[in-house]
């Protein structure tokens, strides 16, 4: 078979695939192949015969894959949530902000029959920008339809792509044989042909897969620059907050030394009294001091002349008993009258000076 056979295809419409899928589907087309991870030259027999694929063009065949395409469709959620889809032509594009995830239509259609399983991986040159594909799973044997593919941007760059634009590779994995479908020969004759690894992609430097993938451009995680970022924000915000700290410092002050202005009559009125208060405490203090020293000498003088009225009360006594003359009893009783007439007076005249002194100090 020619290579030529392989850069044609007979495919040439979604009916005609659908049409030959339902003839292979439950009978393996090719039983010769062993069970395992597809070559190219049967990924394109088994393409060809059971339409397991449509659209077709050989030209997307590598060694062990088949390179798919964008379609119509992209979806992605905002940050509020919201839902969007973006109709896709090879006119139209859908950009990948730093952080973000994007969910692409594939153009091609799948058709699995049981005896077939695919996994996909994303286009190494994307690989190379940072970008990140939803771990491939294995899509089982009999799924049909098209693949939602989840494509994460982790870089600090914005990407964007294209309807039709080639983006993840397909493997196909034949599993093994159940008496559903196992043959014992080829139904149909083979026309498909092994695709080497070209020779002018061995032993690359790096240099050249990054190069290719962003024309020379950094390739960075954005988390770094988002961390930066927030590290910028809170200095931001400690510096506004020290400069807070610093205004409310100040104005307390000012606020104090308002208050303080604002109540120095008041504070000045409440001095005054009380030193005037203080005053009138220390005269009246001197004024009672004096008033003790003048009514000490009284004091003193009427305790005396109250000894000597006991005194003569006691002999007044005794002479009333019998021991002195008549003559000297009336002269005792005399003196004891006069006595009592004095200490009468001077009590008097200590209680008018008391009451002298207190009045003077209410005033």
């Amino acid at each position: 078979m020619s290579d030529s056979a392989q850069n044609t295809t007979s495919l040439t419409s979604p009916e005609e695939a659908a049409k030959r899928f339902e003839k292979t589907k439950e009978r393996d087309p090719f039983p010769s192949i062993p069970p395992a991870l597809l070559n190219s030259a049967d990924i394109h027999d088994y393409i060809e015969t059971t339409g397991m694929l449509y659209p077709y063009d050989p030209a997307n065949l590598k060694s062990s894959s088949f390179e798919v395409e964008i379609g119509d469709k992209a979806f992605y959620w905002n940050e509020k949530g919201r839902k969007h889809t973006v109709s896709l032509d090879p006119d139209k594009e859908v950009k990948l902000p730093p952080n973000s995830l994007v969910f692409f239509k594939t153009l091609q259609y799948f058709r699995l029959p049981p005896y077939m399983a695919i996994r996909f991986n994303l286009r190494i040159s994307n690989v190379h920008k940072g970008l990140l594909l939803g771990t491939g799973p294995l899509v089982d044997p009999g799924f049909e339809g098209h693949l939602y593919i989840p494509l994460h941007n982790l870089t600090a760059n914005p990407y964007a792509f294209k309807g039709g634009e080639n983006f993840i590779w397909v493997e196909f994995t034949k599993i093994s044989p159940t008496p559903n479908w196992d043959g014992e020969r080829d139904l149909v004759r083979r026309t498909g042909t092994y695709q080497p690894f070209p020779e002018s992609k061995k032993r690359l430097k790096s240099f050249y897969y990054f190069q290719k993938a962003n024309e020379g451009n950094p390739i960075r995680n954005a988390t770094p620059a988002a961390v930066q970022e927030v590290k910028a924000i809170a200095g931001e915000a400690k510096s506004d907050a020290a400069v807070a700290r610093e205004r409310t410092r100040v104005g307390g002050i000012i606020g104090v030394l308002t208050i303080v202005i604002g109540l120095g009559p008041l504070f000045y009125a409440s001095w005054q009294l009380s030193r005037d208060a203080n005053d009138t405490i220390i005269d009246f203090k001197d004024q009672y001091s004096a008033h003790l020293d003048a009514a000490l000498p009284l004091e003193n003088q009427l305790t005396a002349l109250e000894g000597r009225l006991e005194e003569l009360e006691t002999q007044l006594e005794k002479s009333y008993q019998g021991s002195v003359s008549t003559e000297q009893f009336l002269s005792l009783q005399r003196k004891l009258d006069a006595l009592a007439s004095d200490v009468s007076k001077l009590r008097n005249s200590i209680s008018a000076n008391s009451k002298s002194e207190a009045g003077a100090s209410e005033e």
